[in-house]
């Protein structure tokens, strides 16, 4: 396989100031530059991050106005007046602008996270059906579940827009052809020179993670732009808004997890997300928040500024 070699090369001198030999050092250096342009790579998607985060804030408020105004507008016209065909399509724009400001916000990583203890397997299964009604019906779903999953703290809500995301990217990637879509989950022992191969590697830690993977029977990519997939607004179809992915990411990096893409050109992608197993075991949530779990994955003293204005 090809490799790079950084040289040092110096000349050696005889007595009369003549160049008798040359002297070369070389070092291989692949792994350096790889992990240079990882993090390269790393940085620049959190400056987007940040970027899209203040975006979507500031964008919220904006949208805020714009969609009480008019839910005002539409109450105090009459249910006949032309005026509320105008309305109307004001509102849903507003609230279709909403779930992207989300999108934006998931990849930043500043979306709200309501943490509990779940059970992905159970968890996986139960979305399922939603999960088929985004295919449709000219590919088929499969799920390779095991009974059970060591247990891991999440935001279900956003495990949920997770597998949206990625089961709507695999059916893009097969089109109008008839296909598979795969999505596994497995308990599995990362350890570094592992995580060295994912996204987000350098800010986790080995040990125990769930994996849980969506495989599409597609074309794959070109090799050349997998690592712009998580770039917002880039996409290699006509079809999508480009805001899935890179908000998969954000999901992933909130939950202090990694991704991994498994790319094969011609032959379909798959695109493994890992959750750290709880330390502790314990009992998956029954429905209900706990505030503890909440607080304990992130061992920090918060505090609280509220600004109010009129």
């Amino acid at each position: 396989s090809e490799f790079l070699l950084e040289w040092q090369i110096a000349p050696l001198h005889d007595d009369q100031g003549q160049v008798r030999y040359w002297v070369a050092n070389q070092r291989d250096v692949t792994e350096r530059r790889r992990v240079a342009r990882m993090q390269q790579e790393r940085q620049k998607l959190e400056s987007l991050g940040v970027l899209a985060g203040g975006i979507a804030h500031d964008f919220n408020n904006l949208l805020g106005v714009i969609l009480g105004n008019a839910q005002l507008v539409l109450l105090d016209i009459p249910p006949d007046s032309p005026v509320q065909s105008m309305v109307v399509p004001i509102i849903e724009a507003a609230r279709r602008a909403g779930d992207l400001t989300r999108q934006m916000l998931a990849y930043s990583g500043g979306g709200n996270f309501v943490i509990r203890t779940v059970d992905l397997a159970t968890a996986i299964r139960a979305y399922a059906p939603a999960l088929q009604r985004i295919i449709g019906e000219q590919s088929e779903l499969r799920l390779q579940i095991p009974d059970q999953l060591p247990s891991v703290d999440v935001d279900i809500t956003q495990i949920h827009q997770l597998l949206h995301n990625l089961v709507r990217n695999a059916a893009e990637a097969i089109g109008d052809a008839a296909g598979t879509i795969t999505i596994s989950a497995e308990a599995r022992e990362l350890n570094r020179a592992f995580l060295a191969t994912t996204f987000l590697a350098p800010e986790i830690a080995e040990g125990l993670y769930v994996a849980v993977a969506v495989s599409d029977t597609g074309e794959g990519i070109d090799p050349a732009i997998v690592a712009r997939v998580f770039e917002p607004f880039f996409s290699t179809r006509f079809v999508g808004r480009g805001l899935g992915l890179p908000a998969t990411l954000g999901i992933v990096r909130g939950h202090r997890g990694a991704i991994k893409i498994d790319n094969r050109p011609g032959d379909g992608m798959t695109i493994t997300c890992f959750f750290p197993v709880i330390r502790t075991e314990s009992p998956a949530s029954t429905g209900h928040d706990d505030l503890s779990h909440t607080a304990a994955p992130l061992q920090l003293a918060l505090s609280i500024l509220v600004i109010d204005d009129e």
